[in-house]
């Protein structure tokens, strides 16, 4: 998925819905990569955790508990 238009939209807006959000950094590929890494600080800053593949089940156990 193209990290620096439709995934960091997407997962912005659903934090803005209070949605819980975890970006997983290696499903999803950007073109530029300093704006990679502002749109991973503002998600940050807003709630979301960034997490790679191997660690997103463990992250939904967290929710469920």
């Amino acid at each position: 998925i193209n990290n620096n238009f439709i995934y960091s939209a997407t997962s912005a807006d659903g934090l803005s819905l209070n949605y819980r959000v975890i970006y997983v950094e290696d499903a999803c590929r950007g073109v530029d990569l300093k704006d990679i890494d502002e749109q991973k600080r503002k998600l940050l800053n807003n709630g979301a955790i960034i997490v790679n593949s191997r660690q997103v089940m463990s992250k939904f156990d967290k929710f469920n508990s």
